[in-house]
């Protein structure tokens, strides 16, 4: 009798063992899965935001050619307005 309690008890933990072994192989399945998951998307953002930095990188680029040559316009004109103040006064 003795022999059959301990050789169920044996089997009880055996089958507690492998369903925990089971629970715990499912949760590092899911822990990768997460873990891929959360890589793919952090590489999706940083490529979006490398594309954001080009694209106003370009933006900055046409925007700082367009004051430079307006200002060499202005610069002319200034020239301009102060030659003819100096022939007005003289």
């Amino acid at each position: 009798m003795e022999t059959q309690l301990k050789e169920q008890k044996d089997r009880e933990l055996e089958q507690m063992k492998a369903k925990y072994e089971s629970i715990i192989a499912e949760m590092k399945r899911n822990a990768q899965s997460d873990k891929d998951f959360i890589t793919a998307e952090f590489k999706k953002q940083i490529a979006k935001l490398e594309k954001e930095i080009e694209e106003l990188k370009a933006q900055f680029a046409a925007e700082r050619d367009a004051l430079m040559a307006n200002s060499g316009g202005a610069t002319k004109k200034l020239e301009e307005l102060i030659a003819q103040m100096k022939r007005d006064h003289e």
